[in-house]
């Protein structure tokens, strides 16, 4: 087994790492193989596999699935679609100079300083 790349489980499709948390408990249960035998089995760290089994105890099965990350899509705006054209628009169209702002590039804040402008 030396020599193996181990695969970074974060970047395997969902249903694979809900697969992999599943083999873990079968693991521990059916097998009784330690914490750190387990982890090196799936490829992850000893603490990922005690975290999936606190899970697993207080939740049951349904502990072991993915959690849905991040932000739902187009939630959480500060703008509405047409602010955000105009403000695209001025930023594709023209430069912070021309807008006589203090910056000689679009950053952050100078796209907030304008947006309270223009908008």
């Amino acid at each position: 087994m030396k020599g193996m790349e181990k695969v970074d489980a974060r970047k395997l499709p969902r249903d694979a790492q809900d697969e992999m948390r599943r083999q873990a408990m079968r693991m521990r249960e059916e097998l009784k193989l330690p914490w750190k035998e387990i982890a090196r089995v799936v490829g992850v760290h000893v603490s990922t596999v005690i975290g999936w089994s606190k899970r697993y105890s207080m939740e049951g099965s349904v502990g072991l699935k993915s959690k849905t990350r991040g932000r739902r899509y187009l939630s959480g705006r500060t703008l509405t679609l047409a602010q955000e054209w105009q403000l695209r628009s001025i930023i594709v169209g023209e430069n912070p100079k021309q807008l006589s702002l203090p910056f000689a590039l679009w950053n952050r804040r100078a796209v907030m300083q304008n947006d309270q402008g223009a908008l």
